[in-house]
């Protein structure tokens, strides 16, 4: 669960002048890099990303991650643009950050986690799933 002062301050400016915050702005301030990103093509749908925390230890901690969430064209259908104040970003960033699947601590638990994970039972779209996955399979190496 994450506590109130746990990641970098949101301000009321920034959600007001923009009527809401972008994913990418609200996954930034939760102090993770994105690894993989996959998202639907369409002006609604939902997105997968492969995350790993900053400044994770090495003792077993698993600092790798998966976040689904879904998105809308609107302030009525999207979270992050209804979004009008600080306090209501926080909420949300924080509920993103909830809904993080910690999978592992290294390349070989994130690629068994995607594999094994069983993605049909899912709302997902089978192009947005075939996609993270294929990146996934791409990726080399993850930086320490």
């Amino acid at each position: 669960m994450v506590t109130k002062n746990e990641f970098e301050a949101l301000d009321d400016v920034k959600a007001s002048r923009f009527h809401g915050y972008d994913y990418n702005e609200l996954i930034d301030t939760m102090k993770v890099e994105i690894y993989v990103q996959a998202d639907d093509q369409d002006y609604q749908g939902d997105s997968i990303y492969l995350i790993r925390k900053r400044n994770a230890n090495a003792d077993g901690e698993k600092y790798f991650g998966i976040l689904v969430f879904g998105w809308g064209s609107c302030s009525g259908c999207d979270s992050a643009q209804a979004v009008e104040n600080a306090q209501e970003a926080t909420a949300l960033r924080n509920d993103l950050y909830n809904g993080i699947v910690w999978v592992g601590s290294t390349l070989d638990d994130v690629r068994r986690y995607v594999d094994k994970r069983d993605w049909k039972g899912t709302w997902l779209n089978d192009n947005l799933v075939k996609d993270f996955q294929a990146q996934v399979k791409g990726i080399t190496d993850l930086k320490d």
